[in-house]
């Protein structure tokens, strides 16, 4: 096991929980080890807020400021429907599972991966041809507790800009055997050595034409999660955000922000809300957020608290990181709902 996968995979463990929770040693390992690194690992939550199981509203489409660079990417993407897998190995386990991996701001580049069992394919070379010398890797037992999984040091193709390297692809036994239609494939991986990302998807595609797709290496956004609303008025919350990209499936690929984004850089996403105030101009309460929490290995956030004064069920949200310069997140907008008020008992309780 590579001194890189060490480090990505010791990450997951350390920062899938919030950085100012401390749990004891004595008592993380342990747990992690009887089976929770499992649940850890597919936070399914927040991978939703990319991911195309749970579609954001239209409006967040419409007011996304680097909608235009990811519209550019995915029709590069349909484009390149042509360049489908020409030659497969025989499978030993008769019922491959399908996903495609493209690359770079214009998703120019495509990798085929294709999952059997305990072997994994990829299409390293781009030429459709999975029984390439090379292109089969086999399952390292690397962190028995989960299962083990697949180590690809370099994605690289030469006379390219960008690096993609340290690549992992990983799921349980114990999720094939519960899930067997639709189990939870996590992808992860390093981009130009500055940054880590990560991707999730179900292994439901037997077909190419079926496959998910990610993007790594894209247009990068910051995103609400799906379906997101504030706390009612006068009421405290959390406002949750991702940056990743998304592809033409609807899959998401997210920064990972404890590879090349460590919380003591004091860098943070920020959020501007403006509420319409109960005023006789109709003006607005305007507050500014800094997402200096982090959990989940791609979650940022912070608490909210909606003031009273507000005079309308709607309130928008701007979503920016402007000093992760080499980041170039785009900024986005969109407007979302302000709860229901929280309905108290007679006898104190919510």
């Amino acid at each position: 096991m590579s001194a890189n996968v060490t480090v990505l995979t010791e990450g997951v463990l350390k920062t899938m929980l919030p950085t100012k929770l401390r749990v004891g040693t004595a008592v993380l390992l342990p747990v992690a080890v009887a089976g929770l690194g499992v649940a850890l690992l597919h936070c399914w939550d927040t991978a939703a807020a990319l991911a195309g199981d749970k579609p954001l509203p239209k409006v967040a489409e419409a007011q996304t400021d680097g909608a235009g660079a990811r519209k550019r990417a995915i029709n590069t993407e349909e484009k390149q429907e042509d360049r489908k897998l020409t030659k497969q190995p025989v499978y030993k386990t008769k019922d491959p599972r399908y996903c495609k991996l493209v690359f770079g701001p214009e998703a120019k580049r495509i990798v085929w991966m294709v999952i059997d069992g305990e072997d994994l394919y990829l299409d390293k070379n781009g030429n459709g041809d999975l029984t390439d010398d090379g292109e089969r890797v086999v399952r390292k037992p690397w962190w028995l507790p989960l299962g083990g999984g697949f180590e690809i040091s370099d994605l690289s193709s030469r006379g390219e800009k960008d690096k993609y390297t340290s690549m992992i692809v990983f799921w349980t036994p114990a999720d094939v055997r519960t899930h067997p239609k639709d189990y939870p494939v996590e992808v992860m991986m390093e981009v130009n050595k500055k940054f880590g990302q990560y991707g999730v998807f179900k292994a439901t595609a037997r077909s190419p034409k079926d496959a998910p797709v990610l993007h790594f290496g894209g247009p990068l956004e910051l995103r609400l999660p799906a379906g997101f609303s504030l706390p009612a008025k006068g009421e405290a919350g959390e406002l949750a955000a991702v940056i990743g990209t998304r592809s033409s499936t609807g899959h998401g690929v997210m920064v990972r922000h404890d590879r090349g984004l460590p919380p003591e850089a004091n860098i943070h996403p920020l959020a501007e809300i403006s509420f319409p105030a109960k005023t006789v101009d109709g003006g607005l309460i305007r507050m500014m957020l800094a997402l200096d929490q982090r959990c989940c290995n791609v979650r940022f956030y912070a608490p909210v608290q909606v003031p009273i004064a507000v005079s309308d069920r709607q309130a928008r949200i701007t979503l920016s990181f402007p000093d992760w310069k080499e980041g170039k997140v785009a900024p986005s907008t969109v407007e979302v709902p302000i709860g229901e008020p929280t309905i108290e008992r007679k006898d104190g309780k919510k």
